[in-house]
């Protein structure tokens, strides 16, 4: 699989947590390059977009055939995104899919030896 900008589409470098996402993309030219995540129901985003970056992390150089590592914070919990990258050139890669998790966890109040764990889902079961 190649487009024009990338060697490949971007590629999940980690699970996803209930608010979080990392990926990895290699570009084919050396150029800035950014990515960015939105709601799958959202329309597709035009290249322009994507390198505007609201909600996004910080566009980098990109070095031909290296990954550059890119981590969405504060996503919505169990709620699936569509991930787009585009290049400073005005190439908009594949969408990569994926869903945040359903479940948070926090550490509750500790007693003596004892240690609380509060697991919560905030997936509709």
């Amino acid at each position: 699989f190649s487009t024009s900008g990338f060697w490949t589409r971007p590629i999940q470098s980690g699970p996803p947590t209930a608010t979080s996402f990392a990926v990895r993309i290699a570009p084919r030219l050396s150029e800035r390059v950014r990515c960015a995540a939105a709601p799958k129901s959202d329309t597709a985003p035009a290249a322009t977009a994507v390198l505007e970056g609201a909600g996004a992390p910080a566009a980098q150089p990109g070095t031909a055939s290296k990954d550059l590592n890119f981590t969405f914070a504060r996503l919505t919990v169990a709620t699936t995104y569509q991930l787009y990258c585009a290049t400073a050139g005005g190439v908009l890669s594949e969408p990569l899919e994926f869903t945040t998790s359903g479940v948070t966890m926090e550490a509750g109040e500790s007693s003596g030896s004892g240690h609380t764990v509060i697991v919560t889902s905030k997936v509709s079961e």
